[in-house]
């Protein structure tokens, strides 16, 4: 007999089982892990082990196995909400911010967008140090770390205020955020696209040029 699909349960059930089971990460930062799993290259990814590993000690206690359902089920929906992206047709994408008038406002979506490439690459990797890749993937994997080094370096600016020596104002800020958030949302799309070619590729026996990334 088939297994039924799991209708999304929606942001606002998922956001609240995750802070009622205290989970240190954010709902727009398990998005985003969780799409870099799907993403994933590597063999064997799972969707308990993503969800395991958003405690630092693995799952919660659960006082029956209907609060642990529950929880897991919640999950499970988002993560197959989230497998329906993997289509050109439905890109990802970033969770949606408010206006950006404020500086304040302006290192809450910087930082945002910083833990989410940072829980992409976190759920590509999937505890793994090292992954062999095609060359297109590790080609859009190097443009993605570039994007986050310069999202993390108007972070920096943003928390800690300009470097004297270079001078670096605010008012160009609201429009390189949002050009950054832009290419990096593109760029994850990018990723998942590559590696849906990568694993075609695969299926056929075609050769593909490969690289280890670390």
């Amino acid at each position: 007999m088939a297994k039924p699909k799991l209708t999304y349960v929606g942001d606002a059930k998922v956001r609240a089982l995750l802070e009622a089971y205290a989970c240190p990460v954010p709902l727009h930062a398990v998005r985003a892990r969780f799409m870099g799993n799907i993403a994933s290259p590597v063999l064997g990814a799972s969707p308990l082990r993503s969800i395991e590993s958003l405690w630092p000690d693995g799952l919660p206690t659960f006082e029956g196995t209907n609060e642990a359902n529950r929880l897991l089920q919640a999950l499970m929906s988002l993560w197959n909400h989230l497998a329906r992206h993997q289509k050109p047709t439905k890109p990802f994408r970033f969770a949606n911010t408010e206006k950006l008038a404020s500086p304040e406002e302006l290192s809450t979506l910087v930082v945002m967008r910083c833990e989410e490439v940072d829980n992409f690459l976190e759920g590509f990797f999937d505890g793994e140090e090292e992954l062999e890749v095609s060359e297109d993937i590790a080609d859009e994997l190097d443009t993605f770390e570039e994007i986050y080094r310069l999202l993390s370096k108007v972070r920096d600016v943003l928390t800690n205020g300009p470097d004297p020596q270079t001078e670096t104002g605010l008012p160009d800020f609201p429009r390189h955020v949002r050009d950054l958030s832009l290419m990096a949302e593109a760029q994850v799309n990018n990723i998942i696209q590559a590696c849906i070619a990568w694993r075609r590729a695969a299926i056929t026996s075609q050769g593909v040029k490969r690289r280890t990334l670390h």
